[in-house]
């Protein structure tokens, strides 16, 4: 029966306000598959004819074509191939024929983009994809000739795909979307659960909220002195909990009424995650249909899982006919699924520190899933024990530390790790000749109430600054022999190395015999830092008087240089000028 509907589907991934929606509509697997043939562009000079033409034009309509940024007026005729863009302006119109036959109208202030018209060059599946930023259109496509065609229109919360239907689709500013029913079958799949659409009703779909049908606007026949029916029906749908464990039985009840004016046949109760919605009773008149002063009762039970997501949300249909048409209602329900979880941060008061310094961890224990958790002790990579907060004590401390204290976060004091509590600890670590960076990893553990052991783990690093330089200094000229003459021009060069672990920032050097020794090069990557890959060279100069083998001209020294806590180094280093001794 269902093959033989015109079928339109739309599916909604409804996530929140913030996340876009994204609405499908589909039939009989609209998506083309890979045929193995080649696909042609719609702007293919061998088509025998375009895939696409602007059909009609009436006010404002612009055309962009592809690879532009600049509108144009559209003509009447024009030919129109991926990439183009058409928009209407205020009170105008335009509607685009397509090869197969199928159109679609923009009504006034519509834009849509051609995002891909192909054929198949062997099977000639024909597929047409379009983007709707805005505005109405309507959409009439012919009875595709195989599965492998399809006609798929984008929207900024939606993507369409029909087969020989027809609908109205309308998308606001915000991303909410209209879809009217004008030919065919329509589902609307929510999270994956189907929602009948009937014929000439309109679904509304808006970001973070259910979705519904609104109400018909009559018609259908009617009897004597004016009547018309007006069929409808309604459903509300309660879970007997707001929170479940992995393993709990969830019982729903979902209570259907009518509160249209005819009563209704065939009624029936679906869920998305149960396969069986069983009827309890409120067929008052044991007649079969939901009467108008009736509300049908049916329950079913959902057996929680660790997989399940939280919150979960399950979706379920009411449905039921009058003469040949058939009315909708939805109700959603959502339970909050607590998963067993524990978490930790791991933060240092510094992340530098020298030798002998002391470093502070903190460590900041949550439970993100929401079931208590109990026995929470704390364990990190000096020391393999804590204090909890119920005074249970292990300790194997390394020598540089204190023991984990905890400090603060149960404020009901009842020993348990509740989903609204951060309970902290902290230790006092001493670094001594320790690897850098020093890595810390701390572990939590806990049980939750069934019994199990949850865990988790963060880990920082403090960088231990070990800065140390190295300084030499050479002579040019390295020797003076006789006859020595009355004055010598000394050039000294002081090669300045960084031998610690870390950055050194202000970096000089200070002679006894030359002013200002100047910085010639070394700062390879211009950062004005002496790192620890670079030999910085300065140079200075003085002039000597008559020579004295026995005071050879000499130069003494200092470089220094800190580091990023401030500390500062020094090296002292001295070089003569080579003078042989007198002799006598």
């Amino acid at each position: 029966m269902r093959k033989k509907w015109l079928a339109l589907i739309i599916v909604a991934a409804i996530l929140a306000v913030s996340i876009p929606l994204t609405l499908t509509l589909i039939h009989q697997g609209a998506v083309p598959p890979d045929d193995g043939g080649s696909d042609v562009p719609a702007d293919n000079s061998t088509a025998p004819s375009p895939l696409a033409v602007l059909s009609t034009a009436d006010g404002n309509v612009l055309v962009m074509e592809a690879g532009t940024n600049a509108w144009a007026e559209a003509q009447v005729g024009m030919s129109l191939k991926t990439g183009d863009s058409i928009k209407t302006g205020a009170g105008s119109g335009a509607e685009i024929t397509f090869l197969d036959g199928s159109t679609i109208e923009l009504q006034a202030s519509t834009q849509i983009d051609i995002a891909s018209l192909r054929i198949s060059t062997e099977t000639g599946s024909k597929t047409i994809q379009l983007k709707q930023t805005i505005g109405d259109t309507i959409s009439r496509v012919t009875h595709l000739v195989d599965s492998a065609s399809s006609y798929e229109i984008e929207t900024p919360t939606c993507v369409a795909a029909v087969r020989g239907s027809s609908m109205e689709v309308k998308v606001g500013a915000d991303g909410t979307t209209w879809v009217t029913n004008l030919q065919g079958h329509i589902v609307v799949i929510v999270d994956g659960v189907e929602l009948e659409v009937p014929l000439g009703r309109t679904a509304v779909i808006t970001p973070g909220e259910a979705p519904y049908l609104l109400p018909p606007s009559g018609g259908g026949g009617g009897g004597g002195g004016g009547f018309t029916p007006q069929p409808d029906i309604a459903i509300i749908k309660m879970a007997d909990v707001m929170q479940a464990l992995p393993g709990d039985a969830i019982n729903y009840t979902y209570i259907v009424a009518n509160p249209g004016n005819v009563p209704l046949s065939s009624v029936s109760v679906t869920d998305d995650r149960i396969n069986a919605v069983i009827y309890q009773g409120g067929d008052t008149d044991g007649d079969g249909l939901l009467d108008t002063n009736e509300s049908w009762v049916f329950t079913a039970t959902y057996n929680v899982t660790a997989q399940d997501p939280s919150p979960l949300t399950n979706t379920a249909s009411a449905s039921g006919t009058y003469g040949s048409r058939t009315v909708i209602s939805w109700a959603v329900a959502s339970v909050d699924i607590l998963q067993p979880a524990i978490a930790i941060t791991n933060t240092a008061n510094s992340t530098q520190v020298h030798d002998g310094g002391a470093i502070t961890y903190t460590y900041t224990v949550t439970n993100p899933g929401g079931m208590p958790i109990s026995d929470v002790w704390v364990t990190d990579s000096f020391n393999y024990g804590v204090n909890s907060p119920d005074g249970m004590s292990m300790f194997v401390i390394s020598v540089n530390s204190t023991d984990i204290t905890y400090e603060s976060g149960d404020d009901n004091e009842d020993g348990v790790l509740d989903g609204n509590e951060a309970w902290v600890f902290d230790r006092t670590y001493v670094a001594i000749e320790d690897a850098s960076p020093l890595v810390n990893t701390a572990t939590v553990y806990g049980i939750d109430s069934g019994g199990q052991t949850v865990t988790a783990y963060d880990t920082v690093a403090v960088d231990i600054l070990r800065p140390d330089i190295m300084l030499t200094i050479i002579p040019d000229p390295a020797e003076l022999l006789p006859p020595f003459p009355e004055s010598v021009n000394i050039t000294w060069t002081y090669s300045v190395t960084n031998t610690g672990n870390t950055l050194l920032s202000d970096v000089y050097v200070a002679s006894e015999m030359v002013r200002d020794p100047l910085y010639q090069s070394g700062d390879t990557n211009d950062n004005g830092m002496l790192d620890t890959a670079e030999t910085w060279i300065f140079t200075g100069y003085y002039t000597t008087g008559d020579i004295d083998p026995l005071y050879p001209p000499g130069e003494w020294a200092t470089a220094s240089g800190s580091d990023a806590l401030g500390m500062r180094v020094y090296c002292d280093a001295q070089a003569y000028v080579y003078v042989p001794p007198p002799v006598y």
